[in-house]
C-alpha cells in the first residue's frame, strides 16, 4: 500500500507541472492519499482550467467590437491620408507647372532690365576701385566696401537689385564728383614719420592732396589710414601746404598734384643740394674746396681793382 501511494504522489506532481498558469496560481492541494483521490483532484483541476477559459473567452468577445470599431478608425484614418497624399502630389505637380511659366513670364518682361544691372554691377566694381585710391575716402570713409558688398551681393544672386542699391551707386558717383571740387578740413588719425598716431586736423584739396602741419600726407590704399610722406618736397610747397591750412575763404597759392600723388612721388625722389653733395664724395669735396679757393681769390683782386 505505501508503494501505490508514492507511485500516486510522483504522478500528481507530474500532472501538476503541465497544467496551465491558472491551475499554477491555484493553491496547490493536499498530497491525495490513494487514487480516488488522485482522480477526484485532476477533475477538479480540469473544471478550473475549463471555467477561466470560459472567462477569458467571455471578456475578447466583449471587447471584439470595441476591436473592429479601431480597426475601422485605423483604416478610415489610412485612407483619409492616402486621398490627401494624392491630392498633395497633384498639387505639387501643378505649382511646378505654375511656377514654370512665372518664370518664363518674368524673363520676357524683364528684358533689357538684366543687362542695365550688369553694367550697375559693373560700375559698382570700377567706382569701387576708384574709390579706394581716392584721397576723398579718407573723409568719408567705408565707401568701397559698400560698393564691393552690392557688387558681390548682384554677382552671387539671382535677385535684381533694388532701387535702394541703385540709388546708393548714384549717390556715392555724385559725391565723389562734388567733393573733388571742394576745399575740406576733417579730423582724422595721422601717422607720424616716427610710427605716432595722433588726430589731427587735416585739409583735404579736392581729390588730389592731403596735407597737416604744413605737411603734405598720403592716403594709403591697402590700409585706409592716413600717413605722413617719409620724405617730403621741398620749402617752397611746404610753405604753400600751411597757407592753404591757416586761410579759411580766398585765393590761396597751393603746389597742387593733379596726379593724385604721382608728380609729388616724383619731387620728393629727387634729392636736395646736401644729398647731391654726399652724392659727389671725396672729389666732389676737392671739387668745393678748389671752387671757395678761387672765389676767395677772385674776390681779392676785385677788392684789390677798385
Amino acid at each position: 500500500m505505501n508503494l501505490i501511494q508514492r507511485i500516486a504522489k510522483w504522478f500528481s506532481v507530474t500532472v501538476l507541472a503541465c497544467a496551465s498558469v491558472t491551475a499554477l496560481a491555484a493553491p496547490v492541494p493536499q498530497d491525495p492519499i490513494n487514487l480516488d483521490e488522485l482522480l477526484q483532484q485532476l477533475q477538479q483541476g480540469k473544471f478550473s482550467q475549463s471555467e477561466s477559459n470560459k472567462e477569458r473567452e467571455q471578456r475578447f468577445r466583449e471587447k471584439e467590437q470595441e476591436q473592429k470599431a479601431m480597426l475601422a478608425d485605423a483604416i478610415a484614418e489610412r485612407n483619409r491620408l492616402e486621398q490627401r497624399a494624392e491630392n498633395l502630389e497633384t498639387q505639387f505637380e501643378q505649382n511646378e507647372v505654375d511656377l514654370g511659366n512665372l518664370s518664363d513670364t518674368l524673363t520676357q518682361r524683364m528684358g533689357s532690365l538684366k543687362e542695365l544691372f550688369g553694367v550697375l554691377q559693373q560700375v559698382a566694381n570700377d567706382a569701387s576701385s576708384n574709390f579706394n585710391n581716392s584721397v576723398i575716402s579718407a573723409q568719408y570713409p567705408g565707401r568701397a566696401e559698400q560698393l564691393d558688398e552690392l557688387a558681390e551681393r548682384m554677382g552671387s544672386s539671382s535677385k535684381l537689385a533694388s532701387i535702394e542699391d541703385i540709388e546708393s551707386v548714384w549717390f556715392a558717383l555724385q559725391q565723389e564728383m562734388t567733393e573733388s571740387g571742394k576745399v575740406a578740413e576733417f579730423t582724422t588719425e595721422v601717422t607720424a614719420v616716427n610710427g605716432d598716431k595722433a588726430e589731427q586736423d587735416v585739409v583735404r584739396v579736392g581729390a588730389f592732396n592731403l596735407v597737416s602741419g604744413g605737411k603734405y600726407l598720403e592716403r594709403m590704399s591697402s590700409t585706409g589710414s592716413v600717413a605722413e610722406l617719409v620724405r617730403q618736397p621741398s620749402g617752397r610747397y611746404l610753405n604753400t601746404a600751411e597757407d592753404i591750412q591757416q586761410t579759411d575763404s580766398g585765393v590761396v597759392t597751393f603746389g597742387l598734384d593733379p596726379t593724385g600723388g604721382s608728380i609729388l612721388g616724383l619731387l620728393v625722389q629727387a634729392p636736395s643740394l646736401g644729398e647731391r653733395i654726399d652724392q659727389g664724395g671725396t672729389v666732389g669735396y676737392i671739387i668745393l674746396a678748389l671752387g671757395a679757393i678761387g672765389l676767395l681769390f677772385a674776390l681779392e683782386r676785385f677788392v684789390s681793382l677798385m
